[in-house]
């Protein structure tokens, strides 16, 4: 029960890690201007 809790707890970290990639990728891409505006 408690190996798979923490099995768990570290596909949630690495969903948010993925996300919070994303999220700064988007960022980036938003801010690059005209020629990734359309891309999201």
């Amino acid at each position: 029960m408690k190996q798979e809790v923490e099995f768990w707890t570290l596909v949630g970290l690495l969903l948010g890690f993925m996300g919070f990639l994303f999220s700064i990728a988007r960022l980036f891409f938003r801010l690059d201007g005209k020629t990734a505006n359309g891309a999201f």
